[in-house]
């Protein structure tokens, strides 16, 4: 059997640096990313060097800050196009959003945290809680993590049960129940476990059964105090349903 390769760690630590500045929200200086992923900064400038180079991130003239550049688009751009999930996902997204003027949102599980693919805002208005394209949610304390961990039974440490709010969940034991009972409902509901925000989400799933991914959906607590968790439950419920018909007719 051949030796099993070392992993090039150089170039895992330049994807690392080039996922941290796809989410920014602005340019970022080599002393913060250095810090935030625990690398020298000498290591850190050589790769943005390197990405700099390749056209993959740009850098200003006045604070020499980085930010990702368009070239990355080449990356995901046609892989997430491709994908059945967001093809067939579009427009039911688009419905869910306007039945419940909040935002949906379709995720799937990428080593086992939720990882938003694809999102639909009522309008296009901007909202506090709004999830973009690669965006990654604790896996304990929202809606679409409960729901992958319930349903995938994938390992947990305590060590992970951060609290981010007075409503987090902290203990093995109150995740432990609160997983058996997503299983037997077949949805998930975050109550403010990671801010203010009321989210929901259900799996989707193919024609054979399999888990492809979650729909879900985000909303301000006053809709839902109007008009109840059951309400915005089977309008989610529903649009997973028209997924799931979708893909298996595709």
């Amino acid at each position: 059997m051949p030796p099993v390769s070392a992993p090039n760690h150089t170039l895992v630590n330049g994807l690392r640096l080039l996922e941290r500045l796809a989410v920014a929200s602005g340019a970022c200086s080599v002393t913060a990313l250095a810090a935030e992923l625990g690398l020298p900064k000498s290591h850190v400038h050589r790769l943005l060097r390197t990405l700099l180079d390749a056209g993959y991130v740009t850098q200003s003239p006045d604070t020499h800050e980085y930010r990702s550049d368009y070239r990355l688009l080449a990356l995901a751009g046609p892989f997430a196009e491709r994908m059945p999930l967001r093809v067939q996902g579009g427009p039911v997204l688009r419905e869910l959003s306007e039945a419940t003027r909040g935002g949906a949102y379709l995720a799937v599980a990428h080593r086992g945290e939720p990882l938003i693919v694809m999102s639909d805002l009522y309008r296009g208005r901007p909202s506090a809680h709004a999830l973009g394209l690669g965006q990654r949610l604790a896996r304990h304390a929202s809606a679409f993590g409960k729901l992958f961990q319930a349903l995938h039974r994938l390992p947990f440490t305590d060590e992970e049960l951060v609290r981010l709010t007075p409503a987090t969940i902290t203990t093995r034991h109150a995740l432990d129940e609160e997983l058996v009972e997503i299983r037997r409902r077949g949805y998930s509901i975050n109550r403010g476990e990671n801010g203010r925000v009321r989210s929901f989400a259900a799996p989707v799933r193919a024609a054979t059964g399999e888990l492809v991914g979650a729909i879900g959906i985000a909303l301000d607590p006053p809709p839902v105090a109007r008009k109840g968790e059951a309400h915005f439950v089977e309008l989610l419920l529903r649009a997973a349903e028209r997924l799931e018909s979708r893909l298996a007719e595709a």
